[in-house]
C-alpha cells in the first residue's frame, strides 16, 4: 500500500486520533503504518501506531489527528469506488476492499502520544492509597492483560501502574486476551457501550464455533449470535443459552476402516454419501459436463450447476 495526499474523505466525518480499519490484513496495515512513519517526524508526535488489534483483519491506528487524517486519506484512495465492479478482474489483480472509519474519541488511547498522562493518573491515585496499594496477588479471580493475555494475578506488586499502562499506552491485542480465557469459556458478557460493534461482536468473529454465548448487558441487546442481558435473566435453562461446539457435530476425524490398517477422514458428509469428505462445487466454467464426469469417476461428489 502507498500512502498519498488527502482525498476521497467521507463527507461529514470528523477526524479523530483513532482510525478503525476493517477488512485489511494486519500485516498489510502494519506495513502501511511503517511506510507512513518513514516520512513522519517522530519528534513532532506525528508517528502512527497500530494500537488495537481486534482480529486478523481488524485494527485501530492511533496517533495525532492530523496524522490519522492523512493516513486515512491515503487508504481511501486505494479502495475501488462503489460504482466500480471487480467481478471480472483476476483475484490477484483486484484492488483491496476494506473500510476506514474514525472513532468518536478525543484522545489516542493505547498510544505513546499520551504516555505522559500515566504519571498524572498515578499522582491522582495517591488520594486513594488503599486502591493504589492493591497487588495482582490480591485478585480473587483471573483478570487478563489486554496486551498479551497474561494473568494479572501473577504480579507481586502494585497493580495500578499496569492497569493504567494498558489503557494509556500499551497495545490492546484482543485476540491474545480472549484466547487466555480458560480452555472452554461458555458465556462472555459485554458490559461496554459499543453496541453492535462492541466487545461481544468483536469476540464472536474469532471465537465462533466454540460454543460460546455472547451476552450484551445493556437493555437493547444485540442480534444473534449475541444475547441481551434481559434474555440472560429470562432464559435460565442451559439448553437455551449454551450452543454445542461446532467440532462436536461437524469436525472431521481420522478413523480406521474395519479391521484393516487403512485410515480415512470421516465426517457427516462422508457418512451420508459414502464418498470422500469433499464436495466439488459447481461454478461456470468448472461445471462443464466433462469436468463433472471426471470428478465423479474419481470417486468424488461434484455439483452440476446450471449457470450460463
Amino acid at each position: 500500500l502507498t500512502i498519498g495526499d488527502p482525498s476521497r474523505q467521507k463527507d461529514g466525518e470528523k477526524p479523530s486520533p483513532m482510525l478503525s480499519v476493517r477488512g485489511l490484513p494486519l500485516k498489510v496495515l502494519q506495513r502501511a503504518v511503517d511506510t507512513y512513519n518513514k516520512g513522519a517526524d517522530p519528534r513532532g508526535g506525528k508517528a502512527l501506531k497500530v494500537g488495537l488489534i481486534n482480529g486478523t483483519d481488524t485494527g485501530v491506528v492511533v496517533g495525532a489527528v492530523e496524522a490519522c487524517f492523512t493516513f486515512s486519506a491515503g487508504l481511501l484512495r486505494q479502495i475501488p469506488p462503489a460504482t466500480e465492479s471487480q467481478g471480472r478482474v483476476p483475484f490477484s489483480q483486484r484492488k483491496p476492499e476494506y473500510s476506514v472509519e474514525f472513532l468518536k474519541v478525543t484522545a489516542p488511547f493505547h498510544s505513546p502520544v499520551i504516555a505522559n498522562a500515566s504519571s498524572h493518573i498515578m499522582e491522582d491515585a495517591k488520594a486513594s492509597p488503599l486502591f493504589a496499594a492493591v497487588k495482582g496477588t490480591d485478585l480473587s479471580f483471573p483478570v487478563y492483560s489486554t496486551m498479551d493475555g497474561s494473568d494479572l494475578r501473577e504480579i507481586d506488586g502494585p497493580l495500578l501502574p499496569r492497569l493504567v499502562a494498558m489503557q494509556v499506552e500499551e497495545v490492546l491485542d484482543w485476540m491474545k486476551t480472549t484466547s487466555s480465557i480458560g480452555e472452554k469459556p461458555t458465556i462472555i458478557v459485554d458490559f461496554g457501550p459499543g453496541g453492535k460493534r462492541g466487545v461481544a461482536a468483536i469476540s464472536s468473529r474469532h471465537l465462533g464455533g466454540r460454543a460460546v454465548t455472547f451476552v450484551h448487558a445493556s437493555p437493547d441487546g444485540l442480534p444473534s449470535p449475541a444475547h441481551s442481558g434481559t434474555e440472560l435473566l429470562v432464559s435460565l435453562t442451559a439448553e437455551v443459552l449454551l450452543p454445542k461446539p461446532w467440532e462436536e457435530d461437524f469436525a472431521p476425524r481420522v478413523v480406521r476402516v474395519g479391521n484393516s490398517r487403512d485410515l480415512v477422514i470421516d465426517n457427516r458428509f462422508s457418512r451420508l454419501l459414502g464418498a470422500p469428505p469433499l464436495l466439488v462445487a459447481g461454478m461456470t466454467p468448472w461445471s462443464h459436463f466433462q469436468q463433472v464426469g471426471a470428478t465423479n469417476k474419481a470417486g468424488y461428489i461434484s455439483e452440476l450447476a446450471g449457470g450460463g
